[in-house]
């Protein structure tokens, strides 16, 4: 399972504005758009490695895989939806304008594909401009059935 753990989020509210009403430095939560993720402990998953598998090997396998990449994704090397693993319609996805400016009209203003600068890679930033989810390209390849 995956789950929101508020904690972080509140606790950082919480200290913002006891640091706000002493007159210590702010906290930069409540100074623009917060996103919680791995690294913060926000975004928390369970995986039941009891029904994977009985064999010993291939557990201690998929758990190191499963660290790797969730190492990747903290450290910003991994990108869920990196366009270089997917195309919609046959293409490569190069642009997706999400709509984040609150001006009433729910149109797309927002550049949401981006460009590592390290790696070159571009993917789709997800709960960066705007929170998540508003990822609703169809993938091909994936069949959603009823």
């Amino acid at each position: 399972y995956s789950r929101i753990n508020w904690a972080p989020y509140y606790e950082g509210v919480v200290n913002t504005v006891y640091n706000r009403k002493t007159g210590l430095a702010p906290l930069a939560l409540l100074d623009g758009n917060w996103t919680g993720t791995l690294s913060t402990d926000s975004v928390q998953y369970n995986i039941n490695w009891d029904n994977l598998t009985k064999d010993a090997d291939r557990l201690a396998d998929y758990k190191a895989k499963v660290a790797d990449k969730e190492d990747a994704l903290i450290k910003g090397n991994l990108h869920v939806f990196d366009t270089s693993k997917f195309t919609v319609g046959g293409q490569k996805v190069t642009s997706y304008l999400a709509d984040v400016i609150d001006d009433g009209t729910f149109t797309g203003d927002t550049e949401a594909i981006v460009t590592d600068a390290v790696s070159g890679a571009s993917f789709f930033n997800e709960s960066v401009y705007r929170s998540a989810p508003y990822f609703d390209l169809d993938i091909d390849g994936i069949t959603i059935k009823n």
